[in-house]
């Protein structure tokens, strides 16, 4: 099971069977985590969990801005 304590992205062992245990919390890393977002969407491990993609801040977790170029075909072609 893995889960966030500030910004710290925590692993706990879990045993389903014979009977349900949880071991002890152990840090894989830290990641400046992206403030604003909701924590489900902050971070996500692979299916093996041995990668994570996290979505990260920059600086005091700075807006970048964004382009979208309409007709960017046209453009293109005009070159």
């Amino acid at each position: 099971m893995f889960y966030r304590s500030g910004q710290r992205v925590m692993a706990v062992p879990v045993q389903w069977s014979p009977e349900f245990t949880v071991g002890t919390p152990v840090e894989l890393f830290q990641a400046p985590v992206a403030a604003g977002i909701t924590t489900r969407a902050r971070y996500q491990p692979a299916a093996d969990g041995q990668r994570f993609l996290v979505l990260a801040s920059r600086g005091r977790d700075a807006v970048q801005p964004a382009s979208v170029v309409l007709n960017w075909t046209e453009a293109l072609s005009a070159r």
